[in-house]
């Protein structure tokens, strides 16, 4: 599924992709299985390799390489249930921001967790 994806020029992307609400600059080459979830904005001239997920509140700068099956998370402690035992909702945790430095690379299966 691609929807509404603001594209840079030269983009490939393999089949059996989700991409949704994202950008993604120039030359930019996304591999099959891979998702990209809204507000995530990947730079120019990288390569993200199959089986990646890369969620909301991640910057991937320009000319960085994500290897097979990364896995990014935009909460510091992710948690199925609440305190008082209710199922976790939107407003329930904090997004922390994730960013990949320009030129950086990132080898088959690292998660991406915010340090913060």
């Amino acid at each position: 599924m691609v929807r509404d994806v603001d594209f840079g020029e030269g983009v490939i992307v393999a089949p059996f992709t989700n991409l949704y609400e994202c950008a993604i600059g120039d030359r930019t080459r996304v591999g099959p299985f891979v998702e990209i979830q809204a507000g995530a904005v990947i730079g120019s001239d990288c390569k993200i390799q199959s089986h990646s997920f890369i969620c909301d509140g991640v910057t991937i700068e320009d000319e960085v390489f994500v290897g097979h099956g990364v896995v990014f998370v935009n909460d510091k402690f992710p948690r199925a249930t609440t305190d008082a035992g209710e199922i976790a909702a939107e407003g329930d945790w904090t997004m922390l921001p994730v960013v990949v430095r320009r030129g950086a690379a990132i080898g088959s299966g690292v998660d991406g967790i915010p340090a913060h």
